[in-house]
C-alpha cells in the first residue's frame, strides 16, 4: 500500500503548486417574418398580422402567401416544436390565405409551425403579446371553451406533464423547473396565476425551508420569480388560490395534523391573512382543497379525506361555514380541483394512481365520472396537477448538448454490433438511453421505455466524477492547494470531533478523492445510510465515525467522502457548488446540470442527486476523453485528468480499480475509465479507440438487485460495443 501511496502522490507531483495568484395589454404588429426552410411547394410568405377571422371570430394571425392547401395545419408557440400540430388551429380561406388561431393566454414570442403537403416550418416572429381573449363566448364557439385541464409532476426528476386538453393525452409542455431538494425531501407542487396574468403557472414549496418558490411563466427558467418564506415547512402542505378575488392567486399551507388553513393575500412572506380551521377527524389523511366552489371569484378551503375519499368544502373561508360533504375517490387517488366544464365554477377530480387516469364530476357530488381522461407514461412518482396552463415562453426543448453526427460506417464501427447492444439494453426494464460518440461525433442514440431526450434524469454517483473535474479546476485556480493538504484544514474550528482518533486529523484531500480516508463506511447498509441521511450535520457525520484503517490504506466506497469534500470544495471557493460548477465546467462544455440536490445546511450532496440530459453526460465524457480541453481552451488540468483516471487502488470488483473518483478498468487490453452512478447511469471511456459510450436508467427502484444496475450495462459495453470498434 506504501508503493500504492508513492504512485498517487507522483501522479499529482505538481499540483500542489500548479494554481495562479489571480483570479401592454394589447397586441403589436409584427416584423417581416422569415421562414426555416426554402424547399419547393412550400407556402411563400407575404404578410403575417393580427386580424380576426371572417367567419370564426377570436384572436387570429392572418397569412397571407401562395401554395396554401385545404389540408394544410399549424400552432401558435413554443409548445408545438416537438408536436404536430392540430388542424383545429387554423382556418383556410384559400390557397393564399389562411388564418391560425393564437391559443388563449398565449404570451411572448411566438413560433408558427405549419403543415402543408407534408412539409413542415417554421415561422419566427420577434416579441409579440397577445393577452386578449378571443370575442367570444365559450357555448358560441366550443373550440374555444375555457376550461383547466391536468398536468403530473414527477418528483423524480422536478419534471411537469401539461396536458392541452381533456380530450387527449398527447402531451403539450414537458418541462423541468430549476431547484434542488434535502436529501430525500421531495418538494411539492402547486398551480396558479400568480402574477394576476391570465393563464396558470407552476411554483414548489420547499418543505424544508419552508420556502416557495414560484414562475411567472411556463418554461426551462432555473431562477423563480418569487421566493419566500411561509409556514411551518416539513408539517405543511402548500396550496394556492385567489382568497380575496383580486385575480392574482397567492399562497397558503394546510396542517393536516391540526386541520388548519393559515392562507395569505399576497405572494410574500408575513402572517397569515386568513385562518380556517377544518378539525382533524381526518388526520395525516387529509389532504387540502381549494377552489372557487360557486362561481363568486373567491378561492375557498375544502379537505379529501385518503381513506375513503370523502369531500368536504366550504363556500367561505370561515371556521363554521356550511360544508358540502360527499363522496369521490378511494384509495390511491389524489385530488386536484378545477373548472373542467367552463362553467365558472370549481370541482373536484381525483387521479387513480394504478390506472393512469383522471376521473372528473363537473359537480359538487358523487356519482359516476362525468368523463374520464387517461394519460401516458410512467406515474409511479407523479403528484397530479390542475390549472388552465399558460403557453410556454422560450421553453428549453433541446435534447442537450448539440453534438456533431456520423454514420457508424464513417467512424468504423460495426453497425450489427450498435444495433445488438441497443436491442439488449432496449430488453432492459429500467433503461432509460444509450449514446456512443466516437472522434467527437455521435454515432448512436437510443431512448427507451418513454424516456424523453430534453429531460435531466438523476445521474446518481456519476456526480462524483463531475466533482473530481472541480476539484482539479479549483486546485489550479488555488482554492484547493494541495491533495496532500489535511481536510483539517479546511474546515471550520471544532468539526472534527475533539475526541476523535488522531488520525482523522491526518486525512487528506487526496485520501478522499481516492475513497481512502479510513473511516467506518457502509454504503450498501439502508439503516446506516438512512442514519446519515438524517444526521443533524450530514457533511459531519462521516468524520464521527470510527477509525478502522490508517488513511491511505484500504479503498472503501463511501458517499459520504465526497459530501464532505464538497462542503470543504464550497467553502474553499466561497460559491454554492451549482454556480461553481455552472461558471468554471458546465458553461465552458456547452451543458447544463438542471438540479443539484442539498444538505439541511445548503451544501451540495457532492456524491450524487445531480440531473443531466444523456447527451450533456456524454460531452463531460469527451471533455476527459480530449485531456480536460474545450476547444482551444483547458478547462480541467490535463494533468488532473490523467492523475485520477488512472487506478491507484484494487476494489471490491475483480478486476475494476478505483482513481480519484472515477473507476478504472482494462476491458481487451485498453485501458479505461468509469463514471458510474446507481442503477445504471455509465459514463464508459476508452481513450485508445477515442470512445465514449453513456447509458441512463432508472434510479428510483428500491434497490439495483430488482432492476438495471451498471454491471449489465458494462457487460454490454464491454461485450458488444467494444469488440464492434476498429482501431
Amino acid at each position: 500500500m506504501e508503493i500504492r501511496n508513492m504512485i498517487f502522490a507522483l501522479l499529482f507531483l505538481g499540483l500542489a503548486s500548479c494554481h495562479s495568484s489571480g483570479d401592454n395589454n394589447g397586441t403589436e404588429a409584427a416584423p417581416t417574418p422569415t421562414t426555416d426552410l426554402a424547399i419547393a411547394g412550400v407556402p411563400s410568405i407575404v404578410s403575417i398580422a393580427p386580424a380576426t377571422a371572417p367567419t370564426i371570430g377570436g384572436t387570429f394571425i392572418k397569412i397571407t402567401g401562395e401554395n396554401f392547401t385545404p389540408t394544410i395545419k399549424a400552432a401558435v408557440g413554443s409548445i408545438v416544436l416537438k408536436h404536430v400540430p392540430e388542424a383545429n388551429y387554423v382556418h383556410y380561406v384559400s390557397p393564399t390565405e389562411i388564418y391560425v388561431q393564437v391559443p388563449p393566454f398565449f404570451t411572448g414570442k411566438a413560433d408558427i409551425v405549419l403543415v402543408n403537403s407534408n412539409t413542415a416550418y417554421t415561422i419566427r416572429f420577434g416579441a409579440i403579446t397577445y393577452y386578449d381573449l378571443p370575442a367570444v363566448t365559450p357555448d358560441a364557439n366550443p373550440q374555444l371553451k375555457l376550461t383547466d385541464t391536468f398536468g403530473l409532476w414527477a418528483g423524480e426528476n422536478n419534471s411537469a406533464t401539461l396536458y392541452r386538453s381533456q380530450s387527449e393525452s398527447a402531451l403539450n409542455v414537458y418541462l423541468q423547473l430549476g431547484f434542488s431538494r434535502t436529501f430525500f425531501i421531495s418538494p411539492t407542487p402547486i398551480a396558479g396565476s400568480f402574477d394576476g396574468q391570465p393563464g396558470d403557472t407552476l411554483g414548489y414549496y420547499d418543505h424544508h425551508k419552508g420556502e416557495f418558490n414560484l414562475w411567472n411563466s411556463v418554461g426551462d427558467s432555473p431562477v423563480p420569480d418569487l421566493k419566500f418564506k411561509f409556514g411551518p415547512g416539513m408539517t405543511a402542505i402548500p396550496v394556492a388560490g385567489d382568497f380575496n378575488g383580486d385575480g392574482i392567486d397567492t399562497i397558503g399551507v394546510f396542517v393536516n395534523t391540526t386541520g388548519r388553513f393559515e392562507l395569505r393575500n399576497e405572494n410574500a412572506e408575513g402572517p397569515a391573512d386568513i385562518v380556517v380551521n377544518f378539525g382533524t377527524a381526518a388526520g395525516v389523511f387529509a389532504i387540502p382543497l381549494v377552489g372557487d366552489f360557486d362561481g363568486d371569484g373567491i378561492d375557498t378551503v375544502g379537505v379529501f379525506d385518503a381513506r375513503d375519499g370523502t369531500i368536504r368544502v366550504r363556500n367561505s373561508n370561515t371556521d363554521n361555514a356550511e360544508e358540502i360533504v360527499y363522496s369521490f375517490g378511494a384509495l390511491n387517488t389524489s385530488p386536484v380541483v378545477g373548472d373542467f366544464d367552463g362553467d365558472g365554477r370549481d370541482s373536484v377530480a381525483v387521479f387513480d394512481l394504478a390506472t393512469r387516469a383522471f376521473y372528473i364530476r363537473n359537480s359538487l357530488s358523487g356519482g359516476t365520472p362525468d368523463q374520464i381522461v387517461q394519460v401516458q407514461g410512467n406515474t409511479s412518482t407523479v403528484r397530479p396537477v390542475a390549472g388552465r396552463w399558460r403557453a410556454p415562453v422560450n421553453l428549453d426543448l433541446s435534447p442537450g448538448y448539440a453534438w456533431p453526427l456520423a454514420t457508424p460506417e464513417e467512424e468504423r464501427i460495426s453497425r450489427s454490433a450498435l444495433d445488438s447492444a441497443q436491442a439488449k439494453i432496449a430488453s432492459f426494464p429500467n433503461s432509460r438511453a444509450l449514446l456512443v460518440v466516437r472522434n467527437g461525433r455521435l454515432v448512436r442514440e437510443a431512448y427507451f421505455h418513454a424516456t424523453k431526450p430534453q429531460i435531466a434524469y438523476p445521474i446518481k454517483s456519476v456526480s462524483k466524477s463531475i466533482l473530481s473535474a472541480l476539484y482539479g479546476i479549483a486546485n489550479r485556480d488555488g482554492a484547493i492547494k494541495s491533495v496532500n493538504d489535511t481536510i483539517d484544514g479546511y474546515l471550520p474550528a471544532g468539526f472534527i470531533p475533539e475526541l476523535a482518533d488522531a488520525r482523522v486529523r491526518t486525512i487528506t484531500i487526496g485520501h478522499l478523492l481516492t475513497m481512502s480516508a479510513g473511516l467506518t463506511w457502509n454504503e450498501g447498509e439502508s439503516a446506516f445510510m438512512r442514519k446519515w441521511a438524517f444526521a443533524p450535520v450530514t457533511s459531519r457525520f462521516p468524520v464521527e465515525q470510527p477509525v478502522v484503517a490508517d488513511p491511505g490504506k484500504t479503498f472503501n466506497y463511501s458517499t459520504g467522502l465526497t459530501h464532505l469534500a464538497a462542503r470543504i470544495l464550497s467553502d474553499a471557493v466561497g460559491q454554492d457548488l451549482a454556480v461553481f460548477a455552472e461558471e468554471k465546467l458546465f458553461a465552458k462544455i456547452g451543458v447544463k446540470a438542471k438540479r443539484w440536490d442539498h444538505d439541511y445546511q445548503g451544501y451540495k450532496v457532492g456524491g450524487a442527486e445531480m440531473f443531466m440530459k444523456a447527451r450533456d453526460m456524454a460531452r463531460f465524457g469527451q471533455l476527459y476523453l480530449d485531456g480536460g480541453k474545450s476547444g482551444a481552451e483547458q478547462v480541467v488540468p490535463a494533468a488532473w485528468v490523467a492523475g485520477t483516471t488512472i487506478k491507484v487502488f484494487d476494489t471490491y470488483v475483480p478486476g475494476r480499480g478505483y482513481g480519484g473518483w472515477w473507476w478504472t478498468e482494462t476491458v481487451r487490453g485498453y485501458n479505461c475509465y468509469m463514471a458510474l452512478g446507481y442503477g445504471g447511469q455509465v459514463v464508459f471511456v476508452v481513450p485508445a479507440l477515442k470512445l465514449v459510450v453513456v447509458t441512463q436508467s432508472k434510479a428510483d427502484i428500491p434497490n439495483a438487485s430488482e432492476g438495471l444496475n451498471d454491471g449489465l450495462l458494462i457487460d454490454v459495453i464491454k461485450n458488444t460495443i467494444i469488440p464492434g470498434v476498429a482501431l
